[in-house]
């Protein structure tokens, strides 16, 4: 995946995209890990509907809610003062909650929409939710 990100420029939005939101996950270090889901999210924004295709995502949009659904529970981690971005990105993944498929994938994602809106709602320090 590491090999993936670095064969890319920043204008190759879609093959940025994918690898950021999985290296994220492999970061042991929370501030690393909450830039690589922000990169993800930057990319995102310039990816049309089936620039994923490639890696499995037919239709684009249903990857925002899991973008969102990170980097929310990546502020969240962060504590008090990271709440409000939390929420905001909790807020866009629910909102973007259509394009998910009805399947699986879309109820994990759903479920941890959920979990995180209520955590961040409740109490910053709660567990995390991503995916």
């Amino acid at each position: 995946m590491r090999a993936c990100w670095a064969g890319t420029t920043e204008t190759d939005h879609a093959q940025r995209c994918g690898p950021a939101h999985y290296l994220a996950d492999l970061e042991g270090d929370l501030g690393a890990e909450v830039d690589g889901d922000e990169q993800a999210l930057a990319a995102f924004a310039h990816v049309r509907d089936t620039d994923l295709a490639p890696i499995g995502i037919s239709a684009a949009p249903a990857l925002a809610p899991s973008l969102h659904l990170n980097l929310g529970d990546g502020y969240l981690r962060q504590g008090r003062t990271a709440v409000a971005l939390a929420q905001e990105q909790v807020t866009a993944g629910i909102a973007a909650l259509d394009a998910l498929p009805d399947d699986g994938y879309g109820a994990m994602i759903r479920g941890g929409l959920t979990r995180s809106k209520n955590a961040s709602e409740a109490r910053p320090e709660a567990e995390s939710f991503r995916i």
